[in-house]
């Protein structure tokens, strides 16, 4: 990114001490409290995924923030946004041979990058149903920047909107394992944290609405349709308080075999 250095030095100090937030807890996974320190002073300048995840843990995002990207962060963003496109719409074999170069440079040191591809990786095989691969990638993901998967605890330190989504969609692999209790447990954490934290608004309905379409969906399955039907309404209401109701067709298409199914 080539935004000044100040800027970002003021920024992350700013909102990190308004939050009573230690360097430690803000890095932790990620980058050490030494490598905050040093984007505090001016001497460091974290790269846009890097930054992405430290405003997500502190409660904001880019998107409230004009960002300016170094050529390879812009053509790495637009590499990772044609995927996410391709399997949006169904395109897995186009997806599928772009993410064989995206995954190439995964970059060993570097965490949060190497979670974005594997969560790519994860996001394909459950598209192309391959569950037990969906499992092993997103469990991966969760563990590169927030420890073991069946430890990680919600209560304690900080989590990044795309950290948090993460955790979803490995519960949805652990639901298409049959491993239902273990992703219900999963799935009902993420959801009262994403309930209780400060967060942007418009990342806690995307969050909120995707935990209700894995977890109405196995409530559905289990008969359990007031329940699924409240916490659908829920996350509905959210998403239309914060203009994204188009964002999500698989909502309303929960919803749609409920009701004529009760």
């Amino acid at each position: 990114m080539s935004q000044d250095v100040g800027e970002i030095q003021f920024l992350v100090s700013r909102i990190r001490k308004d939050k009573h937030i230690s360097q430690w807890d803000l890095g932790k996974g990620i980058c050490s409290g030494q490598q905050i320190s040093k984007i505090e002073k001016g001497e460091a300048l974290p790269d846009f995924f890097l930054m992405e995840l430290l405003l997500q843990r502190l409660g904001t995002s880019t998107a409230k923030f004009e960002i300016a990207l170094s050529l390879e962060e812009y053509e790495e963003i637009e590499a990772r946004d044609d995927i996410l496109d391709d399997l949006r719409t169904g395109r897995l074999e186009v997806a599928e041979k772009k993410l064989e170069n995206f995954c190439r440079d995964a970059g060993e040191d570097q965490p949060v990058r190497k979670m974005n591809r594997v969560r790519l990786l994860g996001l394909l095989a459950l598209e192309q149903e391959e569950y037990e691969s969906a499992e092993m990638y997103m469990k991966e993901a969760v563990e590169l920047t927030m420890g073991q998967a069946d430890q990680v605890n919600l209560k304690e330190g900080l989590f990044a909107g795309i950290e948090l989504e993460t955790l979803i969609l490995y519960a949805q692999a652990l639901w298409k394992r049959n491993k239902t209790v273990q992703a219900e447990k999963l799935l009902q954490k993420v959801l009262e944290h994403v309930r209780e934290q400060s967060m942007d608004s418009a990342e806690r309905a995307k969050l909120q609405a995707k935990i209700a379409v894995v977890m109405g969906n196995i409530q559905r399955q289990a008969s359990e349709y007031a329940a699924c039907l409240a916490l659908c309404e829920e996350a509905l209401e959210l998403l239309r308080d914060n203009d994204l109701v188009q964002c999500m067709p698989s909502l309303f298409e929960l919803l749609l075999s409920v009701y004529e199914e009760t």
